[in-house]
């Protein structure tokens, strides 16, 4: 501004000596802003250099960890949103420090994060770390092939966040790593509504229910003021499995299939919740949410797939009389609920008839009758078969149903083969016929 006013003067003057002085100031206000303009260039320079000295810290992957974390905050983000906003983020951030024009080529390496990550957080104390940490860092930890050094740590099976910890549980390798992932997959289920020293007294009992005694003293030494100890213990040993939690109430019926991917899961229907859930069978994951509509006690599910393959859910309920049809990969209702059962459903099966037309055949509780439709539209296909007994299981095979009620009576039908007076009912090795149905 010194140098625009001086200007204009000089401009206006109209004397020699006016001119003079005018433009003497002039060129000290020059000087002076380009004073100024060195100081702010060297200022920034100064708050430049800071910056890259923060940033080449070890901790430089805190910027990733900070993008990690605003994403996480955010629910309402698809994966494939959240992937790209997230690489746009690190690519924003690591574009002023690598030059990318000099180096086109230059790629993150996944790799060399995740060992950061967990280099960093190893390297404190378990007890101490933030929810990040205790959620994720088994995830982290399990890409890289390092899940073993955190699992042999007992302060860490105390801090780690159960449902995220569980998840990775299978990458487990080494001897130590095994036993530790053992034991906590059999306490999973009871861990996430303890506190730390609970948590201490419940890992320290069942590693002593499955023989790892070096581990129980492990996890001893890590609270030693948790509320109750474990000294010896004297039970059966079982076979490691895990618990999954969430029915409210019994569990009436499982099963087991595969998403279209094939990811095996199994299928679960609550008694007094009325709902059926999906978990995934490698680590007990939640798939989806309950599947929700009968208004009872689910009492028999069973997966099929439909002709074109889309894996399905059939499920029977108890006071409804209802069977229900969904769709494996997103739980939508597919259809209206097959109705005509006076009373509960208390079996269903899946299968396909000679021709390959998928079938269900379900059996009532209450009625005594077993039913035939067809799983594309839920047409029934026969008349009911009336066993006038209550129907305990039902099994189908091309054209053959077999049935069990009560007692130990088996029964062979065969409601799909042309013959003119109806269905016949034969009877199985050993056993004798329920009856027989004519039209």
């Amino acid at each position: 501004m010194l140098l625009i006013s001086f200007a204009v003067l000089a401009a206006n003057v109209h004397s020699t000596a006016g001119a003079i002085t005018a433009g003497g100031l002039g060129a000290v206000a020059a000087a002076f802003a380009g004073y100024i303009g060195r100081t702010f260039v060297r200022s920034q320079d100064s708050a430049a250099s800071h910056l890259r000295a923060y940033f080449d810290q070890p901790l430089e992957f805190s910027r990733y960890l900070g993008a990690e974390r605003l994403l996480a905050a955010s629910g309402e983000l698809t994966p494939e949103q959240r992937a790209k906003i997230l690489s746009d983020l690190v690519q924003a951030i690591v574009k002023p420090v690598t030059k990318l024009e000099q180096n086109p080529d230059f790629l993150i390496d996944a790799a060399e994060t995740h060992d950061a990550i967990v280099a960093a957080y190893a390297a404190t104390d378990p007890l101490t770390w933030d929810s990040y940490a205790q959620r994720n860092l088994a995830l982290h930890a399990s890409e890289v092939g390092q899940l073993d050094h955190l699992l042999e740590d007992a302060r860490f099976l105390l801090a780690a966040d159960p449902a995220r910890l569980v998840l990775h549980l299978d990458a487990a390798r080494s001897g130590p790593g095994r036993a530790a992932a053992a034991v906590y997959r059999e306490s999973a289920h009871y861990l996430a509504k303890l506190d730390l020293p609970m948590r201490a007294s419940q890992l320290e009992l069942t590693a002593h229910q499955l023989g790892y005694r070096s581990l129980a003293a492990c996890i001893a030494e890590a609270a030693p003021d948790r509320p109750w100890q474990t000294h010896w213990s004297h039970t059966r040993q079982t076979t490691g499995h895990q618990v999954l939690t969430g029915h409210q109430g019994e569990v009436r019926a499982v099963a087991v299939g595969a998403l279209a991917d094939s990811t095996p899961v199994i299928i679960s229907g609550g008694g007094f919740d009325h709902t059926v859930r999906v978990w995934r069978l490698a680590d007990g994951a939640p798939v989806g949410e309950p599947l929700t509509g009968h208004r009872g006690g689910v009492n028999a599910v069973a997966v099929g797939a439909l002709a074109d393959g889309t894996p399905v859910i059939i499920t029977g309920g108890s006071y409804d009389g209802t069977v229900r049809v969904w769709r494996l990969a997103d739980g939508a209702a597919l259809g209206e609920p097959l109705t005509g059962h006076r009373g509960g459903v208390n079996v269903v099966a899946v299968g396909a008839l000679a021709d390959g037309t998928p079938v269900i055949i379900t059996g009532g509780g209450d009625d005594g009758t077993v039913r035939v439709w067809r799983l594309a539209d839920g047409a029934s296909l026969v008349p009911p078969l009336d066993l006038q007994e209550r129907v305990r299981s039902v099994a189908v095979h091309a054209n053959v149903i077999a049935v069990s009620a009560a007692g130990a009576d088996i029964a062979v039908h065969q409601p799909a083969l042309p013959r003119p007076n109806g269905v016949a009912a034969v009877r199985f090795p050993g056993t004798r016929p329920v009856g027989e149905q004519t039209g």
